[in-house]
C-alpha cells in the first residue's frame, strides 16, 4: 500500500479543481493531472508529491488511492462529485467546496502544481489520456501493474531513429522503440536508473 501524504493529496486535488475546473475537469482528467504532477516532480527531484503509487489501467495511469481519497474528500465536505454529460460521455465532475491550502507545499511543489495546471488546463480527458499513453512509464508497464517511478527518468530520453541506427528500410520504427523500451525495463529491473 502506498504511503500517501493526505494533506498534499487533498490540496493537490483542490488546487487542480480551482485552476483547471472547467467543462473538461472530471475524475479521469484529475487522475492524469496527478500522474503528471508526481512523475514530473520525481523526474526533477527524486520523489513524488502525493506519495501514491500509480497503476496502469486502460484509460491511463491512476493513483492507487485516488478513488479512496476522493470519497474521503467528498464525505469530509472538501469536494462534491456529480455526474455531468460532456458530449456523448458521462463525467464525474469534481466541484471544489474548500479553499486550497498552499502552506502544505514547498516552493518547488507549488511550481510543479502550477506547471501541470497551466499545461493541461484546456485539455480534454482524451487528450491528457493520450499524452500519458505516449510516455515511457506507461509503455513499459504491464496492464494492472504498478508503474515504477524510475521510468520517469526516461520520459524525455530521445528515442532512437532509423537514421541513428542505420537500419534497413524494412526495420520498422516500432521495433527500434521496443528495443529501447526493453533496454530501459531491463535496467530498471536490475536496480539501475540510467
Amino acid at each position: 500500500m502506498a504511503n500517501i501524504n493526505k494533506k498534499k493529496f487533498y490540496n493537490a486535488i483542490l488546487f487542480f479543481a480551482d485552476r483547471t475546473g472547467n467543462i473538461y475537469f472530471g475524475e479521469t482528467k484529475l487522475m492524469k493531472l496527478l500522474y503528471f504532477l508526481d512523475f514530473n516532480f520525481f523526474e526533477k527531484h527524486g520523489k513524488s508529491i502525493t506519495g501514491d503509487q500509480y497503476v496502469r489501467w486502460p484509460h491511463g495511469p491512476v493513483p492507487s488511492q485516488g478513488k479512496i481519497v476522493l470519497k474521503e474528500m467528498e464525505k469530509g465536505g472538501y469536494i462534491n462529485i456529480k455526474i455531468a454529460v460532456v458530449g456523448r460521455y458521462k463525467q464525474k465532475r469534481i466541484e471544489q467546496l474548500r479553499k486550497f491550502d498552499h502552506t502544505v507545499f514547498n516552493k518547488d511543489e507549488l511550481e510543479e502544481l502550477t506547471n501541470v495546471a497551466e499545461t493541461w488546463k484546456n485539455a480534454t480527458s482524451s487528450q491528457i489520456e493520450e499524452a500519458a499513453h505516449d510516455e515511457v512509464p506507461w509503455l513499459c508497464t504491464r496492464h494492472c501493474r504498478y508503474i515504477d517511478y524510475r521510468f520517469a527518468l526516461y520520459r524525455h530520453a530521445p528515442l532512437p531513429t532509423l537514421e541513428d541506427r542505420k537500419e534497413s528500410t524494412e526495420l520498422s520504427k516500432s521495433k527500434i522503440v521496443v528495443r529501447f523500451l526493453e533496454k530501459a525495463v531491463s535496467q530498471i529491473e536490475k536496480g539501475g536508473t540510467a
